[in-house]
This record gives C-alpha cells, structure tokens and sequence, in this order.
C-alpha cells in the first residue's frame, strides 16, 4: 500500500527533516511519497496551503470548482447545498475571483501582504489535488487540521472517493477558537489591553477602577487598526535608506492580525469558519466535521498545545531556535539572562509575578467565551469543559491523559483542540510544552516533542494499516 503523505500549514516546516524517518515507519506498508503542488511561491511545494491562501474560505479552497459538476459527488445533494450555503464564494461570477487580484479585496480589515488569492490552477481545490493519489494522510498545523478534517468529511460523504486514510491534526481548533467568534470582541480586547497592565505590575486586585473603565470603553476596531499599523512597521522597507530589514516581531506580528481578524465574523475568510458560533449554522464546517452522526470513517490523531504560561511564549519569541551548536550555546547563555530578568521589579512586584498575573488575565478574559441562553449546547458544553479539565481519549504518553482546567496556547483552548471520539481516534498528546508560537518550530523543545508525537501515531497508524490488511 503506497501513501501519499500532505502537510498543511506549520506541519510543513515540523516535517520538514523527518523524510527517512517517516518511510522507515511505513516501509511494511510500501513506498511513501510526499505531496506536492504548484503556486507556493517561496514556499515549500509540500505546502498544500500557502500563506497567500491562509485566509481563502475553507469550503472554497477545499472544494473548489469541482462544484460545477455536482455528478462527480456520491452525494450531489448534498454537494449542491453546502455550496448554495456559500454564495459569495459559488455564486454566479464570485468563483472566479479567488484566482485573480480582484479576490483581494473581499478582506478589507486584513493587510495587503496577508490578503487571500487562491494560487492554484484557476478553479482547483485542495481535494481535486489530493483525489489524484491513493492512500492520503493529511498532517495540519492550526487552520491546516480543520482544512484536513473539511477535506476528510468531503471525501466520505460528499465525493466518497475514499481517498484519505487518516488525518493528524497538531494545535488545531477542532472545535474552533473564541477568536473566532465576533460575539468575544469586547471580551478579547479588553483582555488584552489588560494583560498589557498586568506586565508593568497594575494588577486588578489593585487596580479595579483601570480594569472597570478598561472593561467598559474597549474598542475592538481601534486596536485591531493599531495592531495592524504595527505589523505594517515591522515589514522591511525597501524604500529606505539602507533598507530597513523586517522587525524580528513581524512573525508574531502575522500571527496575532491572523487570527484577531476572526472577530470581525467577515465570511469570506477563513476564520469565518472557525468561530464557536457555528455551531448553529447548518452547513458549516464545524457543524459538519464536529457532527456525532457522521463520524469521520477515516484513523484520526491530535496533538494539542496546553502550554499557558505567558514565560513560554515570550522565550520562543525571544529565543527563537537554534540550529548550530554555536547558537545553541548562545541560546542557554540568552535563557540564564532571561531567567534573571524575571527576578527583576517593576513598581516593586518581580517580572515572574506580573506574568503569572498576566496569564491569568488572558485565561480568564480573552479565552472566555461570550455565553447566554441562545448560545449553542456545544458551545456551553466546551466552555464548562475548558474551566474543569478533562480527560482525553486514547492518551499517547502518561503524562498526557488530563488537559487542565484553563489550558490553552494563547490561540485555542486546549479542549477544543480535542478530536470527537470515534473507533478509528488513534490517540491524543497533551503537549504540556507547547504554546501555539512554540509547538511550530522544531528547533525549540515544544516543536520537538509535537514531531515526535506525530511519529508517534503514524507508529500506530502503521500497525492499524497492516492489521488491517491481514484482515483481508
């Protein structure tokens, strides 16, 4: 059994190195090979979702025109609903526009750079690429693991095609993301703002009247302006005099304007897709992928960042990776100086407390979703869930059995990175380490621990494969 293996988003670079490895755990199997597509620009062709098509819309990008032809589906139907559900993106002269510079301008609140165009073939999805080959194992980082459950759930029951044999999801929003869910502007914003006035040591014990009037006049528009005039700076500016590299900040930067634009609910993005309050929408991807009466019918893993202390975040940022020995020593000499620092005062509280005061601020208000009586059951259910804990399915490790009550990686919840239970759940890794900044490099030990733990189930996927063969 020969398989195609495809990596979505950060999976990508995770993987990058990992080539032997992978055809050494599958070499029972057959031969692997790794997919590959045009239009990637400097990026990876192994990139099925480059970043200029980050913020296309799932069910389009997915899709694609392989809705002209409602005969090539098991289920035309149903093929014919999901895309009449969409009529920005299917509607009579709409399709087209998502290959052309015109498609740039669906997005308004997003920056130029980021702003989505469909880089394939005019009129090709991601699973008109994937059909070509047998035995497809999707692996996707974030966004990349909802695009590879949609493509999962469109090969089962819309083109029932058969053609994906498993998917691997690493700090995805499975369940979607409270910044995604324009109903949580108010709450993020002031969040953060406050967060912001925990680190210079204006804690809310002390200063409840700031946080009042902080809770009460944010604007959401406003910040999100800021913060993506500040992405603007930090981009290299070949204007001047020397040129001006891009700010180091500039990745963190991407991120943040990434997925802050998920609260304007604009549905011809992608994160229009990936906000809770989808989950009452008929058709929409959450609904379809997450439904208990259409389980997956395909082997499924997650791996799920659980990593909410604010330090971690700022070392990945400050430390980065280190690929030669020189920057590896260069690197502890950086975290002795780091771990210094924290024992530093501001206003005479240690910067060590003013994070954990921070990241208690953003566990409690930018994780917190707006809940009320016509919010979705699942929503309710999700949310409860995240302020207790739960156990996971099918642990991988046993340090990795329980996510915590108020896990997150400062993007998605840790429970709603869980994967429905099903028969085929190969199993679940709690990353303790990782935030979502950390768990995508692989040079840093949060990054390591997530490729080692999709080595991990592709072991396992392995063995199911072979059994499964015998079984035959």
């Amino acid at each position: 059994m020969d398989l195609t293996i495809w990596t979505i988003n950060r999976c990508t670079e995770l993987l990058g190195q990992e080539d032997r490895n992978i055809q050494n755990i599958f070499s029972r199997n057959g031969a692997v090979s790794f997919g590959e597509r045009s239009g990637t620009g400097r990026e990876s062709p192994r990139q099925l979702m480059p970043d200029r098509e980050y913020f296309v819309p799932i069910p389009l990008k997915c899709i694609g025109g392989k809705y002209r032809n409602p005969n090539s589906a098991g289920d035309s139907a149903l093929l014919q609903a999901i895309t009449a559900a969409y009529p920005n993106q299917f509607g009579d002269g709409e399709f087209g526009k998502w290959w052309t510079e015109s498609a740039r301008l669906k997005a308004p609140h997003v920056p130029d750079s980021l702003k989505p165009q469909m880089m394939t073939p005019t009129g090709v999805g991601y699973y008109e690429l994937i059909e070509k080959h047998e035995n497809n194992i999707l692996i996707g980082y974030s966004q990349g693991g909802l695009v590879a459950r949609y493509l999962a759930f469109l090969d089962r029951y819309v083109f029932r095609r058969h053609k994906i044999l498993a998917v691997f999801t690493v700090s995805s929003p499975n369940y979607g993301s409270p910044l995604g869910n324009p109903a949580n502007q108010n709450f993020v914003t002031a969040g953060l703002l406050e967060v912001l006035a925990s680190l210079v040591s204006f804690h809310k014990a002390r200063f409840a009247t700031l946080y009042g009037k902080i809770d009460a006049n944010v604007s959401f528009d406003a910040f999100y302006e800021a913060l993506k005039a500040a992405r603007q700076d930090a981009e290299p500016d070949e204007k001047a005099k020397p040129t001006l590299p891009a700010h180091e900040a500039l990745p963190l930067l991407d991120t943040a304007v990434k997925w802050l634009s998920g609260l304007h609910g604009d549905t011809n993005t992608a994160f229009g897709e990936i906000g809770t309050n989808n989950f009452a929408k008929d058709l929409s991807v959450l609904s379809l992928v997450d439904d208990p009466n259409r389980p997956p019918q395909v082997y499924t893993g997650s791996v799920i960042s659980a990593n909410s202390d604010l330090n971690e975040i700022l070392r990945s940022l400050v430390l980065g990776g280190r690929p030669t020995l020189v920057e590896r020593i260069r690197q502890f000499f950086e975290e002795m100086a780091l771990e210094a620092v924290r024992h530093f005062r501001i206003f005479g509280i240690q910067i060590r407390d003013n994070e954990k005061a921070a990241s208690n601020v953003y566990s409690d208000c930018v994780m917190k979703e707006a809940i009320g009586d016509n919010s979705p059951e699942q929503l309710k259910k999700l949310q409860q869930l995240y302020r207790t804990g739960v156990g996971v399915e099918k642990p991988l490790g046993s340090k990795g059995a329980v996510v915590p009550a108020f896990a997150h990686d400062y993007i998605i919840p840790s429970v709603y990175q869980m994967l429905p239970p099903d028969d085929l759940l190969l199993g679940q890794f709690v990353n303790i380490e990782a935030s979502h900044n950390s768990g995508k490099s692989p040079r840093l030990k949060a990054g390591s621990a997530n490729v080692e733990a999709l080595k991990k189930l592709m072991r396992k996927l392995n063995v199911a494969l072979i059994a499964q063969r015998n079984r035959q």
